[in-house]
């Protein structure tokens, strides 16, 4: 054995089992186990753990370790016997007589520990509590290092048998890991590796980790092992939902949730499962459904990925998806319908986002005559647009056709006053235009009648001139950000029209719009940013939140998740629109 390669061997390798009894007059047994090239081997043993402790002594060395330390859990009847001092011979004497082995193990020492069991008639969890604080006492889990442990599960009473896997289970949090199981049949004389159930405990315990926490590091660790490409697939999906989920990466959620779905649904209509692991792991898809609010078929919705964030207090994750995505889901769905038009979208935000927190709760807001000018404006327009074929080469009086929508005499005069405007500004000599209410020159003035009165179709500020001109009423629109927010709540609350856009009632919109905003308001804090607006402004707009709507904004934990739980309820009763935008191919 070169001595290069015995270095490279890790010498701190671990191996458990409890020690059955010796009995006399046995003769030797010789047992198979399947090698790694595939072919068998020979092992033999006279009691019941030689074999397989010989077995996984060679394993152990096949896989780059040394065996440190041999645990044995013994009864007094074993210890009286001197029955563990001869299964030690039996390991030195094994060791000596295979010339590899005896080359690796030339400068390595193993320690024996004795793990006591009392066979008396107390209760199993008695006993079982001492097993395992002398396991972990004496595999040395509080070293730092990590370390392999090498199991034979064949000798022993089945209830500490079973606590040994439980135990390893626990100790892997300690970075000593499983890396074999096995038992002996004496009845074929082979040797059975069981690693395959302690896979299994391993899957259940990462689908479990997965649907209650969002964590899939257990489920990478069986994507590792697995050779079923299929299921591999699948596990990778997994994993990669769980970390954009954990980094709540908002421009990666659309399509991981996406590949999931797809997924699920493609690994079902698999028949036929190549492995152990794939068939248990078929079984647990349901469970994975049914946790993460996945239905088979159906477009995975961010109201259940947020109720599924929520259950298991992912509130962070939450807040963040409900405040970023929510707008995106109300118009995907045709709750709401986005107005196709060309929107100022500010950094960090989107067209959904826009088109729902500033467009669609400024234009509530609004006082009515001036949103229903601004409406019979856009009405004129069309008309102009279908009148002539072309707008951009026409004089100002052309513009009167405007009027063709107005019905208040408020409204007519506004037209009158945008036509002297234009005249003035375009016509002749052109004069320099100042931003409304305001003594500020508008540099960037349109070069066109066409192109102004484009831009007033969307712009409140100039709406508002031409309709009122007056300064002091302009004044008072202008609330801050959040207080304007509160107005439109206010407005909505008790408004019997109709709202452009909206596909639902005014009270299943106006429920939209309450737990949106106090959300909205508690992720800035929590993010530290801050609105177009003074501390004066979120402070009354706070006050008005609680007295008008019985909305208290705290950054608690349990009222976060109440809020979005209630914004929720709302969106699962409008069963109508979810189902149908759901059953759309995704």
């Amino acid at each position: 054995m070169a001595k290069q390669e015995i270095q490279k061997m890790k010498k701190d390798g671990i191996l458990l089992l409890f020690l059955s009894d010796y009995k006399e007059g046995i003769k030797p047994v010789r047992y198979t186990a399947e090698g790694p090239d595939g072919k068998e081997q020979y092992f033999d043993g006279m009691q019941t753990n030689d074999a397989p402790v010989k077995y996984l002594i060679c394993k152990a060395a096949e896989n780059g370790d040394l065996i440190q330390k041999i645990l044995y859990i013994v009864t007094e009847k074993v210890r009286k016997n001197k029955d563990h001092k001869k299964f030690e011979q039996m390991v030195e004497s094994y060791i000596q007589s295979d010339e590899k082995l005896r080359g690796l193990y030339r400068d390595q020492e193993i320690t024996y520990q004795e793990i006591a069991y009392t066979d008396s008639k107390r209760e199993t969890s008695v006993r079982a509590v001492e097993v395992y604080r002398q396991i972990a006492s004496g595999s040395g889990f509080d070293q730092g290092t990590k370390k392999n442990v090498y199991i034979d599960y064949t000798g022993g009473l089945r209830d500490i048998s079973f606590l040994m896997t439980v135990i390893i289970r626990y100790l892997e949090y300690h970075d000593i890991f499983c890396k074999e199981i096995v038992y002996s049949n004496w009845y074929d004389q082979k040797i059975y590796s069981i690693f395959c159930i302690y896979d299994m405990f391993q899957l259940l315990s990462g689908v479990h980790q997965f649907v209650s926490t969002g964590n899939a590091e257990l489920l990478e660790t069986c994507y590792q092992k697995e050779n079923d490409e299929d299921t591999k697939e699948l596990l990778s999906q997994i994993v990669q939902f769980s970390h954009v989920m954990s980094l709540c990466d908002v421009e990666k959620v659309d399509q991981i949730m996406e590949n999931l779905q797809k997924g699920l649904d493609r690994y079902e209509e698999k028949k036929e499962k190549e492995s152990f692991f794939s068939e248990i792991f078929s079984d647990m898809i349901s469970l994975i459904r049914k946790k993460l609010n996945i239905q088979k078929d159906q477009k995975y919705t961010y109201p259940h990925l947020i109720k599924w964030c929520l259950d298991n207090h992912m509130v962070q994750q939450a807040l963040t998806l409900y405040v970023e995505k929510m707008p995106q889901y109300y118009y995907e769905s045709g709750l709401l319908e986005l107005p196709e038009k060309k929107r100022r979208v500010k950094p960090g935000a989107t067209e959904a986002s826009t088109a729902f927190y500033v467009e669609l709760y400024d234009s509530i807001a609004e006082p009515k005559e001036l949103r229903q000018f601004a409406e019979r404006l856009r009405c004129g327009y069309e008309s102009m647009m279908q009148k002539y074929s072309s707008l951009e080469t026409l004089p100002a009086a052309r513009f009167r056709h405007l009027e063709i929508c107005m019905k208040t005499d408020p409204e007519k005069r506004a037209v009158q006053r945008l036509v002297n405007f234009l005249r003035i500004k375009y016509e002749g000599n052109t004069t320099a235009i100042f931003v409304p209410y305001t003594q500020e020159r508008w540099v960037s003035r349109p070069k066109t009648m066409n192109a102004f009165v484009k831009i007033l179709l969307n712009d409140t500020r100039w709406q508002h001139y031409f309709l009122y001109n007056n300064t002091e009423k302009y004044e008072k629109l202008k609330t801050g950000t959040y207080e304007k927010k509160v107005n439109a709540l206010d407005k909505l609350r008790d408004y019997t029209g109709d709202i452009p856009g909206s596909n639902v009632s005014n009270k299943e919109l106006y429920h939209m719009m309450k737990y949106y905003l106090p959300l909205k308001m508690i992720r800035n804090r929590i993010n530290h940013a801050s609105e177009e607006g003074t501390e004066e402004d979120e402070k009354n707009a706070l006050m008005r939140l609680k007295g008008n709507h019985g909305i208290c904004v705290e950054k608690e934990f349990t009222h976060v998740k109440d809020l979005m739980y209630h914004g929720l309820e709302n969106i699962f009763s409008q069963s109508g629109a979810v189902m149908a935008y759901q059953k759309n191919g995704i």
